[in-house]
């Protein structure tokens, strides 16, 4: 910091952060114990190294094109986007750091890590291969989206509509619970997900009125099931036809 003849009266280290000054001088806690012990050890060696020297914190406004401080935050933007430097300009205290994860971070970290191998395992799954062949263009991701903001039985209710495994006859007949999957009301046309839905003569009034006066995109199951704006008509027109009440209240 000066040569050898030079006579330095007092040094002062300017920060940002009032915080990290605060933590120095044991004013507040908060900053991780292993970095605090490191720097009053470097301002105690340095203080010792230039005969007693005074040397003072001093906080200086951040963003004010202070030279200095504005080289600092360049050097921590470069390491953010992944610049490294060579192991000899890093003090081994900073090389050998790691800095603790808070709660919030762990779990961020976690429904992270959950979400790609739940990603990985539906897509090795058979039921991703029905899904996928039924609707190309609906990814897991979208479909979870999807799912966010609605109550569990409803979104446990879009759940079965859009994989089909739902109490109407067809699928009642696949898991041998009932003698045939014709519809009950219209005996010509096995009870499905695309029947109930958008078939079924019995149910033409409640259709019209919830799905069919909004547009023709409301008669597609891939819009149907899979555009938000369509959720509380398709629920409307279930609960108006008195099915799944245990799902649509």
């Amino acid at each position: 910091m000066a040569q050898e003849d030079t006579i330095v009266n007092d040094i002062t280290i300017y920060t940002d952060s009032q915080a990290a000054i605060s933590c120095i001088n044991n004013h507040s806690q908060g900053a991780s114990a292993q970095l605090l012990k490191e720097t009053c050890e470097a301002i105690r060696t340095a203080r010792k190294g230039s005969g007693g020297t005074p040397i003072q914190l001093q906080w200086c406004p951040g963003h004010a094109s202070i030279p200095g401080n504005k080289a600092a935050d360049l050097e921590a933007s470069r390491v953010a986007v992944g610049h490294t430097y060579p192991a000899h300009l890093i003090p081994q205290v900073l090389a050998d750091y790691h800095p603790p994860l808070n709660p919030t971070t762990c779990k961020k970290a976690m429904m992270a890590v959950n979400r790609l191998l739940a990603e990985a395992h539906w897509t090795a799954s058979n039921a991703h291969v029905k899904f996928a062949a039924k609707y190309p263009s609906i990814s897991l991701r979208h479909f979870l989206a999807h799912l966010h903001t609605l109550t569990r039985s409803k979104a446990m209710l879009l759940f079965r509509l859009t994989a089909g495994h739902i109490q109407l006859k067809q699928h009642l007949y696949r898991l041998q619970l009932v003698d045939s999957p014709r519809c009950d009301h219209y005996r010509c046309d096995s009870e499905t997900v695309t029947h109930f839905l958008f078939c079924c003569p019995y149910y033409a009034t409640q259709r019209w009125e919830h799905l069919a006066s909004r547009g023709p995109d409301y008669l597609r199951p891939a819009f149907l099931l899979h555009a938000s704006c369509t959720l509380e008509p398709l629920f409307d027109y279930v609960k108006a036809t008195g099915h799944f009440p245990d799902l649509v209240h």
